[in-house]
Formats: structure tokens, C-alpha cells, sequence
């Protein structure tokens, strides 16, 4: 009896092992078609983004080819020198600067000579009245003078105190041909003792240049006269209206002359034309008559000429 619960218990014992063992088994194998699945589908991932990284760098090199400036990197490009045409390091700046060989708005460097660098008293009301009476007189002369290149739209004069932006004078035409002209007959001219060098600029729109803490608040800005954006000082309202309008003004008669000169043109055209005409005529009509004195007879001559002694022959009645 003992011998036949021994063999009993050792067949269960087998059995149960062989089921664990099994059981084992079929988890391993389990386990290992779980992570060879995966490995699969990472494999298939990493291979698309391989492929899409491939086509990505395809891509951004055509885009280099065709464009000078990347436009993935906009690190690349000083920020500063886009919005304001200027940079406080200068050519030492570590990224690039976009010089623009035509442009709508130039910037003259350092025409204007502020006077509040010489101050070194607190601005006063009088004081305040003396800078900004400068600043009308020195507005004034520049906008007739740039006027005569073209249309301007907007004229600004920078106040701030910075070496970089110091008496920066930014003017915006209407057409990209005034600016040219300007740019071409401001060259190497001399204002107040100091050459002029103007160049094209990168602002077309001066809300990005311009610090909005000092366009909004009275104080100004808390960075002071040496912010690196631009703090504009504005002439007086009456003197910007007069300007805006002797501007159209003048260039209203410039449009009258030139339309009188056209017309003027027009005209003297169409008597030149008459003339030549009358007289291509006349020359015409001569030349008919050598034509039809060439081809007359020539005996018709002799015939209307009287003959010789045709009155001798005449009875005499004395």
C-alpha cells in the first residue's frame, strides 16, 4: 500500500512539473514573439524616420540652393539689424547682417547733431522748448531738400544716445526710384560740417523699430536714451501738417508742367507735320509741272509765237 501512494505521489509530482514546465514554456515563448514584435515595429519606425529625415535634408538643401539666406536658420540673422537697420556690435556681431542693394527707406548715419548730448543739466521747460525748436528748423531743412528726389511718405529723426543709433535720419519714399535718387545725390555731400553716407535699409515698417514703452508712456522707457530700439522724436504737429501740404503742392504743379509741356510738344508735333506736309505738297506740284513740261510738245511753242514778218504782210491803209 505504502509502495502503490508512493508511486501515486510521484507520478502527480511529474506531472505537475511537466504543467509547470510547460506553463513556462509557452510564457517564454510568448514573451520572446512579444519582443521580437517590437523590435519589428521599431525597426519599421526608425527605417520612416530615416526616410523622412532623408527627405526633410533633400528638401531644406534645394531650398538652400534657391534662397541666399536659409530659412530654417533664423538664428543665422540679426534680429536688431532687420528691425532697425543697426546692430550695437557693429561688424563684430556674431550673426549675419542682410545688406539691401534697393530699398524703399534710407538711413543716413549721424546727420542729426542732437544737442542734448552736450546737456548735463535736467531738462527744463525752456530747455525743452529750445531742443524741440532745433529739432523743427533741422526737420524742415531736410524735408524740402529729400523732397526733391521723391514722394517721402515717412520721415523719422532717432533720439536716442546709443553710438549706433545717434542722429540716425530714416526717410521712406512712396516709389523705390525716389529713394535712388536720393541715394545717389546724397553721396559724399556734406551737412553741418559731416559727409553724408547714406544706404539702403532693411525697415519697411517702423511699429517693430520703434520702443513702445516710450511711444506710450511720458516718462519714456525704463532702459533710458541708450535703448536699443528706436526712440523717435516728432516735430511739432502744425509744422508736419505744413509740410505734408507744401509737398503735394509742389507736386501738383509738377504735374500741371508736365502736362503743359506734353501738350506744348504735342502741338508744335502736329504744326511740324502740317508744314512738312505743304511742303511736301508744293514739291509734289513742281514736280508735275517739269513732268508735264517735259512730256508737252515742243512745237506748241512755235505755234503761240507770232511769225516772222506776219505784220508786214498787213494792206497798208495810208
Amino acid at each position: 500500500m505504502n509502495n502503490n501512494y508512493q508511486r501515486q505521489n510521484n507520478f502527480q509530482r511529474e506531472n505537475n512539473f511537466q504543467r509547470e514546465n510547460n506553463f513556462q514554456r509557452g510564457n517564454d515563448y510568448q514573451r520572446r514573439n512579444n519582443n521580437q514584435m517590437q523590435n519589428n515595429y521599431q525597426r519599421e519606425n526608425n527605417y520612416q524616420r530615416g526616410n523622412d529625415n532623408q527627405r526633410g535634408s533633400n528638401t531644406q538643401r534645394r531650398n538652400n540652393n534657391i534662397q541666399n539666406i536659409d530659412e530654417n536658420s533664423e538664428n543665422s540673422l540679426c534680429t536688431f539689424y532687420q528691425k532697425i537697420g543697426a546692430c550695437r556690435h557693429g561688424q563684430m556681431c556674431v550673426r549675419k547682417h542682410f545688406y539691401p542693394t534697393f530699398s524703399r527707406t534710407i538711413l543716413i548715419p549721424q546727420m542729426y547733431q542732437n544737442p542734448r548730448v552736450q546737456l548735463k543739466e535736467k531738462i527744463s521747460s525752456t530747455i525743452r522748448k529750445e531742443l524741440q525748436n532745433h529739432l523743427d528748423t533741422f526737420y524742415k531743412d531736410i524735408f524740402y531738400e529729400l523732397m526733391k528726389y521723391g514722394e517721402i511718405e515717412e520721415l523719422m529723426v532717432s533720439d536716442n544716445l546709443t553710438p549706433h543709433l545717434l542722429g540716425h535720419v530714416y526717410v521712406k519714399y512712396v516709389i523705390d526710384i525716389g529713394a535712388a535718387r536720393a541715394f545717389k545725390a546724397l553721396q559724399n555731400r556734406w551737412y553741418n560740417q559731416t559727409t553724408l553716407k547714406p544706404e539702403f535699409s532693411t525697415v519697411v515698417n517702423f511699429y517693430g523699430a520703434r520702443c513702445r514703452q516710450n511711444d506710450r508712456n511720458r516718462n519714456g522707457c525704463d532702459r533710458g536714451d541708450y535703448c536699443n530700439f528706436l526712440h523717435i522724436r516728432d516735430p511739432s504737429p502744425s509744422l508736419l501738417r505744413q509740410l505734408y501740404n507744401d509737398q503735394q503742392e509742389y507736386y501738383q504743379d509738377l504735374e500741371r508742367e508736365v502736362e503743359k509741356l506734353s501738350n506744348k510738344n504735342r502741338y508744335s508735333d502736329e504744326e511740324q507735320s502740317d508744314e512738312e506736309y505743304y511742303k511736301s505738297r508744293k514739291h509734289n506740284t513742281s514736280k508735275n509741272d517739269l513732268i508735264q513740261n517735259s512730256y508737252s510738245d515742243p512745237n506748241e511753242d512755235n505755234q503761240n509765237k507770232p511769225k516772222d514778218n506776219e505784220y508786214d504782210n498787213k494792206p497798208n491803209y495810208d
